[in-house]
């Protein structure tokens, strides 16, 4: 196992035994999936035989305290036994989950490892202590005199490895003990970000950060240095020692134990994560953070890339050993705190799809990778058997319908709404939608905090700023002044970071009284913001963002759903801003909807209200809209057209006529014979 400092993985065995022992847990048999009004239910899978027998849920385990704390977990090879690390405990149990025994620190732990039988465990304290346990009992103690950071233990539980760090002093080592707690060697070495052994620990690799360029160093058992390698940023380390997988902002690469690059491989975007399966066949890569590329990237050890495919960003992912099963589940794509889980077999087609009704923290496969378990933050912990027979791809239960939401369908109240802006699923414009977020002080603020929520579920957007992420903001004279985390400025190439300033300058712009806004960096002023440098070095002014030239409201699809897209007239020439200009300009643009040209036979304002009159080619938008797409189709089309009118002119109301009448084209759809109203709020959540 790689061990990422930045981001530490924690590998959930059978914690829900501990769990239950520990904490007094009940257990209780349910599932959460959601129906078609998005409330929980049990999930359906179209497999062999029987609705039953899909179903992937071996168990729900329900905590009485909402929130555990915990370090760290571990299997033995063959699932046996398993430890658990929660604040200054560790308790070793069986496989059914009975207490084998447990142990009491003077100091919070940071993590353990144990060897393959569970007999030889070493736990390592945050303060920098280590104590190695053999049959129950502690047989030696060491202090390292730094924070600790990462603890593992070789198979056999001979060797030790450790690293400490105080970054604060900008100092740290690499520790490596035998079983006798003697020192093997010791390499005084600050700043490792990134460190993996070989299973015996005969092959050490780690990421060491110097003059502001990561290293990436390998020694021997007896601590003699192999080769290093610059520039590289993620790194694993195969369960033999045979290869070495790492990957820079433009690569990945795989050598061999010598040290040899066996091939090199461009993803597109920069890798986070790399996993090698046991077998040594294949290689699992994948970004949090894709900006609406391809991110989870699955090739084999020859350096072919056998399929490659977007999920959701900031998942926990993981590979089997055997490296069949390639598990996904993230709750960070969307504001609701709901888990999607997708099982992956290796050629990428999906196998299971299942929705948990609260936040997976931790996820991990046991050995053969035919469970899951899942450790919730509201106290839920669930086991999942992935082992079913399928046949075929997964089938959902309900085939996905075409819909939009016209504005009229939600109801107007003194609850105000503010619009965000989100990535389509494909991350190429951004769609303003229209959030309700309820009465309360520093309007500013709480926009910017719903925008890192993310959109909403079902919504098929994407969000532009990694969920969970603080971006402070203070107010001085009109000015907006917007501190960024270095963290930021690392995660993704021209769309993410292009999605990230453009999201956050409309959605706080739509303020009035936000004059100009300025990007800091850490409290910094810099010239570019990622690494494909967006100027940020000057203050944006607000009124850049408030559209003075007419805009054309355009239906545009993400995923199932469509859209009013704002999109300015362009070129733009003198006269464009008139009624019939901008009526023609309408259907120019929303020309493939129609089977023959719409003409505007003529346009004008009177008694309030603007009327278009259209030729008869308008109606063919609705046919067959009894088929949902259709439907969607024309809903949009209209809700455009009012859009595209009443926001450039006074009346907000528009009345329809085709060829000189008023006509109601579908008794079950939208009656054209009364006006249609422009309602405040575009493409509202729902």
């Amino acid at each position: 196992m790689t061990y990422n400092f930045a981001a530490r993985k924690v590998i959930l065995p059978l914690i829900i035994l501990l769990l239950l022992f520990a904490a007094g847990c009940q257990m209780s048999f349910s599932f959460y999936g959601k129906d078609v009004q998005g409330r929980p239910v049990e999930p359906y899978y179209e497999e062999e035989g029987s609705f039953n027998q899909g179903r992937s849920l071996e168990g729900r385990f329900s905590l009485l305290r909402p929130r555990v704390e915990l370090n760290s977990a571990a299997f033995t090879c063959d699932g046996s036994r398993a430890i658990i690390c929660s604040g200054d405990r560790l308790v070793l149990l069986d496989k059914e989950g009975n207490l084998l025994w447990e142990k009491d620190f003077e100091e919070p732990l940071l993590g353990a490892g144990l060897n393959n039988e569970g007999t030889n465990i070493a736990v390592g304290t945050k303060e920098g202590k280590i104590y190695y346990i053999e049959d129950e009992e502690i047989t030696w103690e060491k202090d390292l005199s730094m924070p600790l950071e990462s603890i593992q233990v070789c198979s056999e539980g001979n060797y030790v490895l450790a690293v400490v760090n105080d970054r604060e002093k900008d100092e740290g080592a690499i520790v490596f003990l035998d079983s006798q707690g003697d020192t093997v060697w010791r390499k005084e070495i600050p700043k490792v970000n990134m460190v993996d052994m070989s299973s015996e620990g005969d092959i050490i690799a780690f990421l060491a950060e110097e003059e502001a360029e990561s290293i990436l160093y390998t020694f021997n058992r007896e601590g003699e240095p192999l080769w290093e390698k610059k520039g590289y940023s993620t790194l694993e380390v195969s369960h033999q020692g045979d290869y070495i997988a790492v990957a820079s902002s433009e690569k990945i690469s795989l050598f061999s134990r010598e040290g040899k690059e066996l091939w090199s491989f461009d993803p597109g975007v920069t890798i986070n994560q790399l996993e090698i399966s046991d077998n040594k066949k294949h290689l699992l890569a994948y970004n949090s953070f894709g900006g609406g590329e391809d991110n989870l990237f699955f090739l084999n050890t020859e350096g072919e890339l056998l399929w490659k495919k977007r999920i959701r960003d900031d998942s926990l992912v993981d590979l089997s050993k055997d490296g069949r099963r390639i598990v996904t589940s993230s709750w960070r794509h969307y504001s609701e705190d709901f888990t999607l889980i997708n099982y992956f077999d290796n050629q990428g087609r999906l196998r299971r799809e299942i929705e948990v009704g609260s936040r997976a923290e931790e996820m991990a496969l046991c050995w053969e990778g035919e469970k899951l378990v899942l450790g919730c933050d509201d106290g839920n912990v669930y086991i999942l058997n992935l082992d079913r027979k399928t046949l075929g791809e997964y089938v959902p239960a309900r085939e996905e319908q075409f819909f939009y939401v016209p504005s009229q369908s939600i109801q107007v109240n003194d609850d105000p709404r503010i619009k965000l802006y989100f990535y389509d699923e494909n991350a190429m414009v951004l769609i303003p939608v229209s959030r309700n977020i309820g009465r309360g002080n520093d309007v500013v603020q709480r926009a910017l905090e719903e925008l890192i929520k993310g959109p909403r579920a079902n919504s098929y957007l994407v969000r532009t700023i990694p969920k969970g992420v603080d971006i402070e903001i203070k107010e001085e004279g009109g000015t907006l002044y917007i501190d960024l985390p270095e963290e930021l400025t690392r995660a993704g190439g021209t769309n993410y970071s292009l999605g990230v300033i453009n999201s956050i300058l409309y959605t706080v712009t739509q303020f009035p009284k936000v004059e100009e806004v300025q990007f800091l960096v850490e409290g910094e002023e810099r010239d570019f913001f990622g690494d494909q440098g967006i100027y940020i070095g000057e203050a944006f002014d607000s009124s850049t963002f408030r559209k003075d030239l007419p805009l054309l409201y355009l239906p545009f699809r993400s995923g199932y759903r469509y859209y009013l897209l704002p999109r300015e007239v362009f070129p733009y020439m003198r006269g464009d801003n008139s009624l019939q200009s901008l009526t023609q300009k309408f259907f120019q643009e929303t020309s493939n909807y129609f089977a023959r040209e719409v003409e505007v036979l003529s346009v004008g304002i009177k008694d309030d209200l603007l009327y278009v009159n259209l030729s008869r080619e308008f109606l063919e938008i609705f046919k067959g809209i009894e088929n949902p797409q259709l439907k969607a189709r024309a809903q949009v089309i209209l809700e455009g057209l009012t859009y595209t009118l009443a926001s450039n002119f006074e009346p907000e109301k528009v009345q329809i006529y085709i060829e000189g009448e008023k006509m109601s084209p579908h008794p079950e759809f939208i009656d054209l014979k009364s006006p249609l109203e422009k309602y405040p709020y575009l493409n509202p959540e729902v």
